[in-house]
């Protein structure tokens, strides 16, 4: 019994430590939203890739909320019971198969523990790319391409002398959390989420799916759907003026980096330990218990 207790306690002191720090990350990025204002830089008179007109988003924030993080979840619960029932008729035909299920922190059906894993590991990454993103965001201050748009200063006034002018600071009549929004161009959050969620996928799917009774072909295909997702919402980006080339690129690239930092290194999703530990427990006989 002592054993038990210190192990449920180890347990459950482990995950509430995991919370902590996704609290904590997740923390800056609230902070930064609520508290904070992005860094006010000047124009110059010339600067033309500031002038374009205001246009509304091609991909909402809604919808970049549901598809790079309702769309992982769902696929990774649903890869994880593909993968489970795959291993329990392996086993079956083994005569080996057995189930395994313990309220004491430790033992659950392998479906739900190893998307509990993924999961994890996928809103870790989250956290991290958000905070990093708006870090960036707020502390460049790189105006949109619609800047003037909706800051509408009196240029007559701030470009009275040379046309070369730096203008530092910048009087707006426009709406102020319009203006603040304008200020946020680098690096791109859309491209930065998307490309984080097409890539750890993209990775997850080439280590976890290993089913091929449907298609030998549905693996590279699904993943050159999400690439397609990451590089549409990328480009609306540029094509809806809400940010700058680079602005893109850098979001694209932080969001893979990313991906692949939380997901290769941590969650052994290519350790092939894991399989021959599946291979195992088909070996062994397993008490399916209940309430214990």
């Amino acid at each position: 019994m002592p054993s038990t207790v210190a192990r449920t306690f180890c347990c459950f002191s482990n995950r509430l430590f995991d919370v902590a720090i996704l609290l904590f990350i997740s923390s800056i990025f609230v902070y930064l939203r609520r508290f904070s204002t992005p860094f006010e830089r000047g124009i110059f008179c010339t600067d033309v890739s500031i002038r374009y007109p205001y246009r509304e988003n091609t991909v909402t924030e809604s919808m970049l909320i549901i598809t790079t993080i309702g769309g992982p979840i769902i696929m990774i619960i649903v890869c994880e019971i593909l993968r489970a029932a795959a291993k329990r008729a392996k086993c079956l035909e083994t005569a080996h198969y057995s189930e395994k299920y313990d309220l004491h922190c430790w033992r659950f059906p392998a479906a739900v523990a190893q998307s509990y894993k993924y999961i994890g590991f996928f809103g870790f990454g989250v956290a991290v790319n958000a905070a990093l993103t708006f870090i960036f965001k707020y502390k460049v201050g790189a105006l949109r391409p619609y800047f003037l748009a909706v800051c509408k200063p009196n240029m007559t006034s701030l470009c009275s002398g040379s046309l070369v002018e730096y203008v530092d600071p910048v009087i707006c009549t426009g709406n102020p959390a319009d203006v603040i929004e304008a200020r946020q161009s680098f690096l791109s959050g859309h491209s930065s989420m998307a490309f984080y969620a097409a890539a750890f996928l993209v990775i997850y799917l080439q280590g976890r799916f290993k089913i091929d009774f449907l298609s030998r072909l549905l693996v590279p295909f699904m993943q050159l759907l999400l690439v397609i997702f990451a590089l549409f919402t990328a480009l609306s980006r540029v094509s809806d003026y809400k940010h700058h080339s680079s602005d893109v690129i850098a979001g694209g690239l932080l969001g893979i980096v990313i991906a692949a930092a939380v997901l290769i290194p941590r969650a052994d999703v290519f350790n092939a330990k894991s399989d021959e530990d599946d291979d195992d427990e088909c070996a062994q006989s397993i008490v399916y218990r209940r309430g214990i």
